[in-house]
């Protein structure tokens, strides 16, 4: 049996191949699903070829280094926690550092380039972890937000987390996870935990909160 008719016979049954945390490939089986053991064998004589063709990407480097262009963006007057969304923004989407030009800062009443986060509530108790706190459950019927940027959220290590969580979801065939904010903090949940069918926006709630949140630092 070839490589292409093992793939090809793994794509007939349903399954999936999928990069593992190790750096090489992993193979997924829904249940009641079996797979040939001829099968199994191809795949393990080519582990090094298919790890190779299922890598995750690395982040992409800036022309100009981080430093330098944190150091750019501040001498032009750029808050802290902006300028490290605008550096996250040109790793993610392969800006070089020297295209990135600051023409002026305008006043945050000036700019639509954030979404409002978008309501909704929670339709069955979620248990959570908080370092430091221990567990916690946030009851069913509480109301948050979705996040509609990922990228806008100021707290670099919640973000890198909650991309985390969407990936692992994801490479586990359960259901779609996406970014909220919710009990005062971003997170990653099911879209099957929660509802957008009638909620309503309290009075006065900031409909952009994670924009400033940055990782509380210990001292």
């Amino acid at each position: 049996m070839t490589l292409a008719e093992a793939i090809s016979t793994v794509a007939v049954a349903g399954c999936r191949l999928v990069p593992d945390d190790a750096g090489g490939v992993a193979l997924v089986v829904p249940d009641g699903k079996t797979i040939p053991r001829a099968v199994l064998d191809v795949l393990r004589a080519h582990r090094e070829q298919l790890g190779a063709a299922h890598a995750r990407p690395t982040p992409p480097a800036l022309a100009v280094p981080a430093e330098d262009l944190a150091e750019y963006l501040a001498e032009k007057g750029l808050p802290a926690a902006t300028a490290e969304l605008v550096v996250y923004a040109a790793r993610l989407f392969e800006v070089p550092g020297q295209a990135i030009t600051i023409e002026r800062v305008v006043a945050a009443s000036e700019t639509e380039l954030f979404e409002p986060g978008i309501p909704m509530r929670t339709t069955e108790d979620i248990e959570w972890h908080k370092p430091g706190a221990g567990y916690f459950t946030v009851p069913a019927g509480t109301v948050g937000l979705l996040v509609p940027q990922l990228w806008a959220i100021g707290n670099e290590h919640a973000r890198a987390g909650i991309e985390s969580t969407v990936a692992a979801a994801k490479r586990r065939g359960l259901p779609l996870h996406v970014p909220v904010w919710l009990a005062g903090e971003p997170r990653a949940i099911g879209m099957d935990a929660i509802t957008l069918e009638g909620v309503a926006v309290p009075p006065g709630m900031d409909l952009t909160p994670w924009r400033s949140q940055r990782r509380e630092v210990a001292a």
